[in-house]
C-alpha cells in the first residue's frame, strides 16, 4: 500500500510537512487529530495514535495488516522455502535492546517536562515499528 492509499482511508488528514499528516485516527472517537502519520524515504510508513491507540487497533480500524505499512517483505517464508533472517535473532535483539532504551531515556526526559524534539518524536516511532516488526517475525 502507497501512502495516498492510506491517507485516503482517514479523515480530516492535513499536511505537517514534506511526507508527513496528520488525521483523526480511526480506532477510538477522536475529536481532533491524533493520528501522526509519515512516509519514510524507503517507502514505509509510520503512524502513531498520540491518545495512545495500539498499532494493531489503527490497522484493524482502517482494514488493513501491519505488512502493508511496509513496501518490501523483510526475509518471509514463501511456499516451503526457508526463512532468509536479514539478521541473527542476536542482532534482533541487541537492536531491540538499544531501542528500549532511547525510550527509556526519552520516557525520562517526559517525566521531567523537557521538551521533546520532533526528531527524537520520529526516532521513538521507528524503535516502536522494529519491535512490533521484531515481534511478529518472531512468531
Amino acid at each position: 500500500m502507497n501512502c495516498q492509499a492510506l491517507l485516503d482511508r482517514l479523515s480530516g488528514v492535513r499536511q505537517r510537512g514534506t511526507g508527513q499528516w496528520s488525521a483523526i485516527c480511526p480506532a477510538h472517537d477522536d475529536r481532533s487529530p491524533s493520528l501522526s502519520v509519515k512516509e519514510l524515504p524507503d517507502g514505509r510508513i509510520l503512524i502513531y495514535c498520540f491518545a495512545g491507540c495500539d498499532i494493531n487497533a489503527i490497522t484493524s480500524a482502517l482494514g488493513i495488516d501491519l505488512s502493508d505499512l511496509y513496501p518490501k517483505p523483510l526475509g518471509h517464508s514463501v511456499r516451503g522455502i526457508k526463512r532468509h533472517w536479514l539478521i541473527s535473532p542476536t542482532q534482533a535483539l541487541e537492536i531491540i535492546n538499544l531501542d528500549a532504551l532511547f525510550v527509556a531515556v526519552t520516557a525520562c526526559d517526559l517525566a521531567r517536562q523537557s521538551a521533546i524534539p520532533n526528531v527524537i518524536k520520529e526516532k521513538l516511532l521507528i524503535a516502536a515499528a522494529r519491535i512490533n516488526l521484531a515481534l511478529r517475525e518472531s512468531q
